[in-house]
């Protein structure tokens, strides 16, 4: 009987310091270990414009054609692709300069394989910086 206590007060404890943290309004059932989500201030530009230049860029799409609207700590944005108006949903969130992102109903996009995404403002323009795993970067550059 002891060992079964001792077994049931293990695994309270594991479980607790396993927690996950999903971002608020994230409405998904994947998780996201992020601990607080922090946002350094940005001097010209919004969270909400670096979440649509980050989907713009990696999708390669007119950030014009890009909606985006906040729930929590998390950019729900959709576009509608012109070839033949099928439309796309995504999820972004930041912790300092990186970006995390994911489709709408998926995983958030941050494990070891994903490319990394992250973000300077320079002067009247920002630049979406993907990293991916060879060590290559594309970068795009919107102005304001």
């Amino acid at each position: 009987m002891r060992n079964l206590t001792y077994f049931v007060l293990l695994v309270a404890i594991t479980s607790c310091s396993q927690r996950e943290e999903t971002p608020a309004g994230s409405n998904s059932t994947h998780s996201i270990k992020l601990g607080a989500l922090d946002k350094e201030p940005l001097k010209k530009f919004t969270y909400k414009d670096v979440a649509i230049f980050t989907i713009a860029s990696m999708m390669g799409q007119d950030p014009a054609s890009i909606e985006a609207k906040l729930d929590g700590d998390v950019y729900h944005l959709k576009y509608s692709r012109k070839s033949d108006d099928k439309m796309f949903f995504y999820k972004v969130t930041f912790k300092g300069r990186k970006v995390i992102w994911g489709i709408k109903d998926g995983r958030w996009r941050n494990s070891d394989a994903d490319e990394k995404i992250s973000f300077i403002e320079k002067g009247n323009s920002v630049e979406i910086i993907q990293t991916f795993s060879d060590g290559s970067e594309s970068i795009d550059k919107y102005p304001l």
